[in-house]
């Protein structure tokens, strides 16, 4: 057993669909990271991690333009391809087998994303403000 901390790199790639209310976007992600990992015993591993992953973003104009949309409250985009950046820090612990033919590994962490779409617009509507006020 090395009972001493390891610092390491990783990278990747990973794209996907996602599917909301009859419409689809599409992304490719690279992230990239630190993860710091020490053993506690023959079987059992913390770790803790932190990475960025710059993200391309690809949304039809259906699902951006609240015309098509009523539940996108955002306005219209021109371009629909978009960049966006995701940064998370993360914590864990992996049970290895005794043959280390097989792990498992649970974390727990935060994220937080530059998404590309506009926030819901909360303007008070004043007319039913004034006449519920009678």
């Amino acid at each position: 057993m090395n009972s001493k901390w390891q610092l390491n790199t990783y990278s990747g790639v990973s794209a996907g669909v996602g599917f909301y209310g009859g419409y689809s976007t599409t992304y490719m992600a690279v992230p990239v990271g630190l993860q710091l990992s020490r053993p506690l015993n023959n079987n059992w591993v913390a770790f803790a991690g932190v990475s960025a992953a710059p993200v391309f973003y690809s949304f039809p104009h259906t699902f951006m333009n609240p015309a098509y949309n009523k539940s996108y409250p955002g306005s219209y985009l021109p371009n629909t391809y978009q960049f966006g950046v995701d940064a998370r820090a993360e914590l864990g612990l992996m049970y290895i087998n005794d043959a280390r033919t097989f792990s498992i590994s649970g974390s727990i962490g935060i994220e937080q994303s530059s998404y590309p779409i506009f926030p819901v617009d909360n303007r008070v509507n004043t007319k039913r403000q004034s006449a519920s006020a009678r």
